[in-house]
């Protein structure tokens, strides 16, 4: 059976079997794929918060700051670097 305007489902022929459901996305999803993207992409966070509407790039940082555990291993290992070269 085909999807609405012709042609096969997304998902048809995928390992596991037919159709996969895919969760609905929201509005807000929406704005929270597109700031950690953004800061992701290395865009400063005020900048981030004046696309997506904050008064304050504080309420950008509480809500929607999801570092990956790379990023975040990338991170520590730059910092004791930095300090390794002031030892």
């Amino acid at each position: 059976m085909g999807v609405a305007g012709g042609g096969a489902h997304p998902t048809a022929g995928v390992a596991g079997g037919g159709a996969q459901a895919v969760a609905p996305m929201t509005i807000h999803g929406l704005r929270g794929t597109v700031i950690i993207q953004a800061q992701r992409l290395g865009i400063p966070i005020a900048t981030v918060a004046a696309i997506v509407g904050h008064e304050s790039p504080l309420t950008t940082l509480r809500h929607y700051t999801a570092p990956t555990r790379a990023e975040v291993a990338e991170a520590a290992a730059r910092v004791s670097e930095w300090i390794a070269c002031r030892g």
